[in-house]
């Protein structure tokens, strides 16, 4: 599996807890360029967003999920653990 990370060319604040984010990482071969209703998961503090019309980020609830094949979905479940394992362990 390859992971592929992109510069945004802008910021965009986590709804969760106000980090800014200024990348993104994707599946595959190729970068790309968020679209309307993409996943970001906060680096920060694992929370699962989703990409706005406007560009910013929106919190997502399991509904949102529900849209995903299983192997997707587990993969953003397990990078928002793994972002709030760090952070806990960090005592952020």
């Amino acid at each position: 599996m390859t992971f592929v990370h992109t510069a945004l060319g802008r910021e965009v604040v986590c709804p969760s807890c106000a980090e800014t984010q200024d990348m993104v990482t994707s599946v595959g071969d190729a970068r790309v360029t968020p679209r309307l209703d993409d996943f970001l998961v906060c680096f920060n503090c694992g929370a699962i967003n989703r990409f706005t019309a406007q560009g910013s980020l929106r919190p997502t609830g399991e509904r949102d999920l529900d849209d995903l094949d299983p192997t997707q979905r587990d993969m953003i479940r397990k990078m928002s653990c793994v972002a709030s394992d760090r952070r806990r362990r960090e005592g952020n």
